[in-house]
């Protein structure tokens, strides 16, 4: 396997630094949550390091901490910690880890350098600091848009560049869309049929696909300001009143979901997007449009705590893990070139059923839009309770004032 000699010498390097000490050194500590691989690579080839995987065993609660990542920064700070992390950017804040100065610096390996340099600008930059410094590597990265149909557009007589831009401007659109049902000029074409979303098909479905996208685009905005999240504000309620009045007037208008969507919600890859969907008809998960143009993305980051004392040979266990040789197959999402003997699917699963990523995916994708949110909810209790918030607003037993109180109070649970 490629770079072997390289670790050979390295380990021995550390062996003879090390020597007398090994006894006593304690094992390589992972927080890594993946199908075995990085254990697996351990074994094969530093076989005399002990290592300690406690992803089975960790507990991803904030504690007494005001969230995961202060959490992580503490945990790098005391030296104690994993030292070796493969970060979900849906629990933890990517860029305050980068930029924290408490993790080690991975450019001293060649392949890292050479593949983070075949990467988009916008991961590269994501990733690097000064003087060349590399503080993280991608393993992979994702993105979950809201995307336009600009097929039902056509359908509705309606062009596709007058596709609402931000939060609201959709929330004005839906007004407009109404008046346009009414005189019976979009056919069997709905604004959002809610086949995708997870929502039931009844008189609250519009109230959940609009507060969903408001807390979800509200708390972009308030993580890219550096803010704490709170809903309760007056801007958020009264755009939560608004959004509960549109979604009821929405149902009553269109009477009955119908066949073809304006708008689709992707919710857990469900729905396949090619060239013609991804990105270039990507809603902006934005409140105006004065901000930036923000697309709900995910991504996983390996980092190393810095001073580990297996930082070489972390560096070379990402190398393996993350750059593809040349000719190799690549996370199209990822790199800037791929050829076509590297293309694969969006899932990266090459089924054949799938829609194979071309040159036209390449030129039509945007990876600077994409924006790596972390979870306002995310323990599966706080999941579960601000889902039956939405449900209790949207079936009128919450006012606004109460909804927002409760999703502060959700957020705030430990």
């Amino acid at each position: 396997m490629k770079r072997i000699a390289a670790l050979v010498l390295a380990m021995t390097l550390l062996a003879a630094q090390f020597a007398p000490a090994r006894a006593a050194a304690r094992p390589l500590r992972l927080l890594v949550n993946d199908n075995g691989e990085v254990s697996a690579w351990l074994k094969e080839h530093v076989p005399e390091i002990p290592h300690e995987n406690l992803h089975f065993d960790y507990d991803y609660s904030p504690g007494d901490y005001a969230s995961l990542t202060d959490r992580l920064l503490d945990e790098l700070q005391s030296g104690d910690g994993p030292d070796l992390y493969l970060l979900d950017s849906n629990a933890y804040d990517l860029a305050r880890v980068l930029g924290s100065g408490l993790v080690e610096d991975l450019s001293g390996n060649a392949d890292i350098r050479r593949t983070v340099s075949e990467q988009y600008e916008p991961f590269r930059r994501f990733v690097s600091g000064e003087n060349g410094a590399i503080y993280g590597m991608f393993e992979r990265v994702h993105a979950s848009p809201t995307l336009i149909a600009p097929a039902a557009w056509e359908a509705a007589g309606l062009d596709v560049s007058d596709a609402p831009q931000s939060y609201e401007e959709l929330l004005d659109f839906a007004e407009k869309w109404m008046a346009l049902v009414e005189e019976g000029s979009v056919g069997n074409v709905r604004l959002n049929t809610i086949q995708f979303a997870g929502y039931p098909r009844d008189e609250r479905r519009y109230t959940l696909w609009l507060t969903g996208l408001l807390w979800r685009c509200w708390a972009m905005r308030q993580q890219a300001a550096g803010k704490a999240y709170r809903f309760s504000t007056p801007a958020f309620i009264a755009l939560a009143d608004r959004a509960r009045e549109l979604g009821r007037a929405l149902v009553k208008t269109e009477k009955k979901p119908g066949t073809a969507s304006l708008s689709l919600y992707i919710n857990g890859g469900n729905v396949p997007y090619g060239p013609e969907d991804l990105y270039t008809n990507a809603f902006p998960m934005r409140l105006t449009t004065d901000e930036p143009v923000r697309i709900k993305a995910y991504g996983f980051l390996y980092v190393v705590r810095r001073g580990s004392p297996y930082a070489q040979v972390c560096r070379e266990l990402i190398a393996d893990m993350t750059c593809p040789e040349d000719g190799q197959p690549r996370k199209c999402m990822l790199f800037q070139k791929v050829e076509e003997s590297q293309y694969g699917t969006p899932d990266f699963s090459y089924s054949s059923n799938g829609d194979v990523l071309t040159r036209e995916w390449q030129e039509h994708y945007r990876p600077e839009w994409l924006f790596f949110d972390v979870e306002p909810f995310f323990q599966a209790r706080q999941v579960q309770r601000s889902e039956g918030a939405m449900y209790r607003f949207a079936g009128g037993e919450l006012t606004a004032e109460a909804f927002a109180a409760m999703l502060d109070e959700i957020c705030r649970e430990r």
